[in-house]
């Protein structure tokens, strides 16, 4: 039997389905295939929002690892980096979220990347950890 590719250019059933599974299975989450949508040009559309929502000199944190060419976009386009460093612990990443809330308090700062790494000790992360940092950027625009 060949080799099929289970790269993101195909787009089958069997795709949508390792998907919707492995939600299932990690977050116990039941996802419909319609609700799933795959983006061609991410970081195209990362540059449109990051010019849409901010101005030069204007700051992003970034979680760190991310792909190389996150930071770049955002320094192409004259916006500052600001890394927020996962830390590894028991081979899974973890935040520090006294630092992620003290970056977040910079007036400059008008968004938050959350960048998940894929490669080893990299998980997915869980819904309780998005949950906590989505309410430190809530507080964050409520409060300044």
């Amino acid at each position: 039997m060949p080799f099929k590719s289970l790269s993101y250019i195909v787009l089958d059933d069997e795709y949508y389905r390792s998907i919707i599974k492995w939600y299932k299975i990690r977050e116990n989450v039941e996802l419909k295939q319609e609700w799933i949508n795959y983006c061609y040009a991410e970081l195209l559309e990362i540059v449109a929002i990051i010019r849409q929502i901010s101005h030069v000199g204007t700051k992003f944190v970034i979680t760190s690892p991310v792909r190389s060419a996150l930071p770049k976009i955002c320094t192409f386009n004259y916006r500052e980096v600001i890394f927020n460093e996962l830390q590894i612990k028991n081979n899974k990443f973890k935040f520090n979220f006294n630092v992620l809330n003290e970056q977040l308090r910079n007036p400059m700062v008008k968004a938050f990347l959350l960048c998940n790494s894929m490669k080893s000790p990299g998980k997915v992360m869980h819904s309780w950890a998005v949950n906590k940092k989505l309410l430190i950027y809530v507080i964050k625009i409520m409060l300044f």
